[in-house]
């Protein structure tokens, strides 16, 4: 399902980019002491959409989970919080 709606890289910054906000903000707003991910200053939507698709391109067999959750999973896995 996320792939059908991603399937160029305009499509995934603009679908990654508006989780990641979204996300941000719903932890800003909760006051949330641990995060899932730690996305560096200046990260851009471009690399946000091509680290989305990457995800999804090389984990096709997780594509019937939600593209809100796929966000999740690959952007933790590509900016990890280091402690």
């Amino acid at each position: 399902m996320a792939l059908a709606l991603c399937d160029n890289n305009v499509q995934c910054a603009l679908i990654a980019s508006s989780y990641s906000d979204g996300f941000s903000y719903a932890l800003l707003a909760l006051h949330a002491e641990n995060t899932v991910y730690c996305m560096p200053a200046g990260t851009s939507s471009g690399s946000l959409g091509r680290v989305f698709r990457r995800y999804l391109r090389d984990n096709p067999e997780q594509l019937h989970f939600t593209a809100a959750s796929l966000a999740v999973t690959a952007f933790s896995e590509e900016f990890p919080c280091i402690e």
